[in-house]
């Protein structure tokens, strides 16, 4: 850390990956491949349809070196949210790193998304990138290049958008890059009881060790997803990756701040023109990235796939939302969502929109309750009152804020925020505008009439109110 940046309490750090056994220094961290970040070639087949050319494996030392960098170094959340980070990076194909191009834009999308400052220093690797086996999709067709590839968590958007887009589109294969951290054992076992019919779904190669304590914020996870998801569209010719995050998650993190911290970007297309130039300087390849939910609540992404015929109740039991850490929301021995985080009260205003109430069963399960400790389904557990309390507090008032944007006709943060989509996206900033504001109305609908169903003498009503 330089004296500037220790005066400044900005944490920063320099991290060298390297293949051999290197002396600890007090100024520089090191990463070791085959230890530290391990990338499966094998898995990595999954992604590239051909006989690897290096580039592949230099992607996959990049994410785990980035991955370890994020949760190594922790913020000093209470005096400034911004690290400086430093990477040295070996590489099998050190002239296309080298580009200025490629620096430019690799920057320009962490920081973007994270909020800090990365810069990074590539270096030629010893030897040559190991072989690849012959990709497992075998029921992917390469002559047809409709295809799209979707960060999938197995969450309630991103298998409602799967399903939406083949009932829309029957001919579209479709390849889901499995992205839950929480299936401990593997991609492959989680999803054994889940899979969609006519779904490809790829792991991903490239492993980091875990920490005891790490950065929570790990902001640059969809970095990793969103980057495996393109590497397999530019290597099957398809070219297209599907965001499948609904509008109040795509862009309410960037209309609603928490606190000091930065916009949250990661569904926000923003980002994701930001990595398409990224890829594009690297690869030569265009990557599409589209968001086919970025205006709908999540309360109309219900409803359409009830007018498709679809069992969405079942949907809701067996797909989830919670944010809350499954350990803390149990009750009995049995999990549950835990109801009071920002995306089960959104989940539980798009159930009562879509008319579901009650699909879902919650920790915290009465909201007409007038304290939160009696909102409290019955039970035995150790249920820690004070955390969720805070939780319910920072979740109900985001709802609750980004409704009163909705509220206000001519709000300077849609505004902003318009101008900011149409320029990232191509379209007209008055098309923007009115698609934007009616989100937002409908936000603002759906939470108002949640609130209502709950009363306004209740805990929940009382928290939004402030």
């Amino acid at each position: 850390m330089s004296l500037v940046d220790s005066l400044c309490g900005v944490p920063s750090a320099t991290f060298r990956v390297t293949e051999k056994r290197t002396r600890k220094s007090s100024k520089v961290q090191v990463i070791r491949l085959g230890e530290d970040i391990s990338v499966n070639a094998t898995t990595l087949s999954e992604y590239c349809f051909r006989e690897a050319d290096g580039i592949a494996h230099d992607v996959m030392t990049l994410l785990g070196a980035v991955k370890f960098a994020d949760r190594m170094l922790r913020r000093h959340h209470s005096k400034n949210w911004a690290r400086r980070i430093h990477i040295e990076i070996p590489v099998f194909k050190p002239n296309a790193w080298l580009l200025p191009k490629v620096h430019e834009t690799l920057t320009q999308c962490l920081n973007y998304l994270t909020g800090d400052d990365w810069t990074f220093a590539f270096v030629e690797r010893s030897g040559s990138a190991p072989a690849q086996q012959q990709s497992p999709l075998s029921d992917i067709s390469l002559g047809n290049r409709d295809i799209v590839f979707v960060p999938f968590s197995h969450g309630l958007d991103s298998y409602g958008q799967v399903r939406l887009l083949q009932l829309a589109e029957p001919e579209t294969e479709v390849v889901c890059v499995y992205a839950d951290a929480r299936a401990g054992g593997g991609h492959h076992g989680a999803l054994k009881r889940k899979r969609l019919t006519g779904v490809q779904y790829v792991g991903v190669p490239v492993k980091v060790r875990p920490f005891r304590h790490p950065e929570g914020s790990f902001r640059s996870r969809p970095f990793m997803f969103y980057l495996l998801a393109s590497l397999g569209a530019i290597a099957s010719g398809g070219n297209r990756v599907m965001i499948p995050e609904n509008g109040q998650g795509s862009m309410g993190g960037s209309l609603v701040t928490t606190g000091h911290e930065p916009k949250h970007r990661s569904c926000y297309p923003g980002f994701t023109v930001r990595l398409s130039k990224f890829l594009e300087a690297l690869t030569g390849k265009r990557v599409t990235f589209y968001h086919p939910a970025l205006f709908d609540t999540k309360g109309a992404v219900l409803r359409s796939l009830a007018k498709r015929g679809e069992d969405v109740r079942a949907i809701l039991h067996g797909h989830p939302s919670c944010s809350c850490d499954a350990r803390l929301a149990s009750r009995d021995g049995k999990m549950y969502h835990c109801g009071i985080c920002g995306n089960c009260l959104l989940r539980r205003a798009a159930e009562h929109n879509a008319q579901f109430d009650g699909a879902t069963e919650y920790l915290f399960s009465d909201l007409t309750a007038p304290t939160l400790e009696n909102a409290l389904r019955p039970g035995k557990s150790n249920v820690k009152l004070t955390f969720f309390a805070d939780l319910a507090r920072n979740g109900a008032r985001d709802m609750q804020r980004l409704a009163d944007i909705g509220a206000t006709p001519q709000h300077r943060i849609t505004q902003t925020a318009a101008v900011d989509l149409a320029r990232t996206t191509g379209d007209d900033i008055a098309v923007t505008t009115i698609k934007l504001m009616g989100l937002l109305e409908q936000h603002a609908l759906e939470w108002s009439e949640f609130l209502a169903k709950c009363g306004q003498d209740s805990w929940i009503s009382r928290i939004a109110r402030g």
